[in-house]
This record gives structure tokens, sequence and C-alpha cells, in this order.
């Protein structure tokens, strides 16, 4: 009992974590399962800028993957629904808070192809650390 009181909380805050984990609370991000033909831009042009209305909620990001193609200017309008996040695409030096209900206008050109991690940067819950999605960028050619 005197080890929980001095320095068992971190201990148990910790178990109850690796509990989560390991039976399912809490899961890792799915790699996505898109192939090259069902890639297709998310969002839409508006006078040559690709607009993706984004929404963060416990523990995911929408739309996921965000898709646009190499070369494009990029908007991205991201609202909370729920609690304070963060969104984090670090290829392209962006990191933002999300408050609830207030929406964060995010503007970068997509220069370079490939795919990139992205992830909550605000802790938000238990489900955090899961909280990540991926920005595509589809070569120019394409």
């Amino acid at each position: 009992m005197r080890f929980i009181k001095t320095a068992g909380l971190p201990f148990l805050i910790l178990g109850l974590f690796l509990v989560a984990v390991t039976s399912g609370c809490v899961s890792a991000p799915k790699p996505s399962t898109a192939t090259d033909q069902q890639l297709q831009p998310s969002g839409q042009l508006v006078d040559g800028v690709r607009v993706i209305k984004m929404e963060a909620k416990k523990y995911e990001f929408v739309p996921n993957p965000m898709i646009v193609r190499q070369g494009e200017k990029v908007r991205l309008e991201v609202t909370s629904l729920d609690v304070d996040h963060g969104i984090s695409i670090p290829a392209y030096k962006i990191s933002r808070k999300l408050s609830p209900g207030k929406l964060e206008v995010i503007e970068f050109t997509a220069e370079q192809s490939g795919s990139f991690p992205t992830h909550c940067s605000v802790f938000c819950g238990m489900g955090h650390m899961g909280m990540s999605g991926e920005l595509v960028v589809l070569p120019s050619g394409r």
C-alpha cells in the first residue's frame, strides 16, 4: 500500500495504458490500402487551389488519407468536433492547434511527391497516440 502512495501512481497509469493498448481499446494507425487507381485527389479545386474540408475528432482525421497533386496549392480547412486537437505534418513544417468548433485554415504548396505521416500534436485522450493520418502527394504527371 505504501508503494502505491509514494511511487505507484505513475506505474498504475502506465499499467492501465498498457492494458488498453493490448486489449484493443487503443489501436495503431492502419496503413493506406488504396491502390494507385483508387487515388483521387481529396476535396475540390477552387480557383486553382485544392480545398480540403477536414474534421478532427477522437481519434481520427477525416478524410484520411488527404490526397493532392504535386505542385498544387493546398488549403486545409480543419475543425475539431470535440476537444482540443492538433495537426502536424512534419515534412511540410505544419503544426497547428485545433480548438473545438473553430475553423483553422492551413495553406501550403505540395512541392514534393510521396506519402507523408500526419498526427495529432495536442494530447486529446487515451487514443491520442493512435490519432494519425497520411498526406499523399501524387506525382504531377498523374
